[in-house]
């Protein structure tokens, strides 16, 4: 993890000294429409509002994202990004531009599109939360009459259709524990590790009734400046300073992409003051990888500041 760290390195000397490096990557959240309903989710609402971003829009923002040095897009959530109505389409306009595309998503969808992910995707990670049938569907909340094997069932046809395909995308699962399924955990990574995916992750459930307060969180100790390594666009056009968003929209959005350029947002002053209003009590409400990416470059810039050109 430190050597992903280290190569935002110069970003991090630039937001220092008050410039925003180019963004090496953008989250995505294509639509708010999610056909789960994780009582866990910190979306709530939001992901039943039925918004897509308009395809139109969506491919002149990727052509701006590409035009601008933007190395790499990750569509994920706030809704189920496969249940986007255009995700075939986005996904290839994305490879067309020479963008790295990874995709966080809850497997519901990967039997219909596990071509064109292996095809043209760095990663594909999916989520699950149980693997007994009966404490998936209390986890996850899926339709009626959708089973933990449809997923399972997507997930063996990617990785089937990898083995012979010339691009080898990386296949993963993330696991957020809790209360409900913190017992399962050594079966989880045992059983995927079975199956043949790339790794099994593990993340607490943070701001919820099931949390596991025994867990110690990860904390952010110092002001979180390195949020402009990435950006966040959600359904609506709105930029965010990061992905958790939701319980500070209006302090967290700095501008929409539908009614201006991404340039022009993006080297806003509005950006400048919403980064500049971050809270660490705000910010550590959940865990998130951005507080790990500002604690250690705020330790390596300001420790020794007058010796950090010698070794």
């Amino acid at each position: 993890m430190i050597n992903k760290i280290l190569s935002y390195y110069e970003d991090a000397l630039k937001i220092k000294s008050g410039f925003f490096p180019v963004p090496r990557m953008a989250v995505i959240y294509p639509t708010y429409v999610c056909n789960f309903k994780c009582p866990h989710c910190m979306y709530g609402e939001m992901k039943f509002s039925k918004q897509n971003y308009p395809l139109e829009k969506l491919k002149v923002l990727i052509d701006e994202l590409s035009w601008l040095g933007v190395k790499a897009v990750v569509a994920c959530g706030g809704g189920e990004p496969t249940m986007y109505p255009y995700f075939k389409e986005m996904v290839e306009h994305i490879a067309s531009r020479k963008l790295e595309f990874g995709l966080i998503t809850n497997g519901s969808m990967l039997s219909r599109y596990y071509k064109v992910l292996v095809d043209n995707s760095r990663f594909v990670r999916v989520t699950i939360d149980s693997i007994n049938p009966d404490n998936y569907k209390k986890i996850h909340c899926p339709p009626k009459g959708y089973t933990l094997g449809k997923t399972l069932g997507g997930i063996e046809r990617l990785l089937d259709y990898r083995k012979t395909a010339p691009n080898k995308c990386t296949v993963g699962v993330k696991t957020l524990l809790s209360k409900k399924n913190f017992t399962e955990k050594y079966e989880i990574e045992l059983f995927f590790k079975s199956v043949g995916v790339d790794y099994v992750s593990f993340k607490p459930a943070r701001g919820c009734a099931e949390e596991l307060k025994e867990i110690p969180r990860s904390t952010l100790k110092c002001h979180c400046f390195m949020t402009p390594i990435q950006t966040m666009i959600d359904p609506y056009g709105d930029v965010y300073v990061c992905s958790f968003y939701q319980y500070r929209l209006k302090s967290h959005t700095f501008g929409n992409v539908l009614n201006r350029p991404f340039k022009e947002v993006w080297y806003s002053k509005e950006h400048r003051e919403a980064i500049d209003n971050l809270k660490i009590s705000e910010c550590n409400k959940y865990e998130c990888k951005l507080s790990e990416y500002s604690n250690e470059m705020d330790e390596i810039l300001t420790k020794d500041p007058d010796h950090i050109n010698f070794f």
